[in-house]
């Protein structure tokens, strides 16, 4: 959500097909409406507005080690089940996953700004960004 907003984006939600089910935890409804304007989106409202041919432009990976986005097989199968198309995984930075080094906002947003329409960023979870900045309410 942190590299969504602050990117300027909108936030898809991943399919429970291939993912974690995240509508279990998050009222996607509620944050809309809190911030006024669909800022999230159900994997399946993107794959509609596409016209079912949902398509990621360019994939970001915020580490490159021990694998970018830890994408095996069977969830690029998965993914590709979907109809997603895929490009090529890059990754923003030479970082292992196990020893993050730490980012600033001025990092994260000179990596993964890009006038692409869709993109896809992986391996976030870990990611050792700037406290003040992700822990905003």
């Amino acid at each position: 959500m942190f590299f969504a907003a602050a990117l300027n984006r909108a936030l898809v939600i991943p399919s429970s097909k291939v993912d974690y089910e995240f509508h279990r935890v998050l009222d996607i409804d509620h944050i809309n409406k809190c911030l006024g304007r669909k800022v999230v989106v159900t994997f399946e409202e993107f794959a509609a507005s596409r016209k079912n041919r949902p398509r990621i432009d360019k994939f970001l990976c915020y580490f490159s080690s021990p694998q970018p986005c830890f994408m095996d097989d069977e969830r690029v199968k998965k993914l590709k089940s979907l109809g997603v198309s895929l490009p090529k995984l890059e990754s923003a930075w030479t970082d292992d996953v196990k020893n993050p080094k730490q980012r600033t906002i001025q990092d994260v947003l000179s990596k993964f700004s890009t006038d692409d329409d869709v993109i896809a960023i992986g391996d976030v979870f870990f990611a050792d960004v700037e406290r003040e900045w992700v822990t905003q309410p």
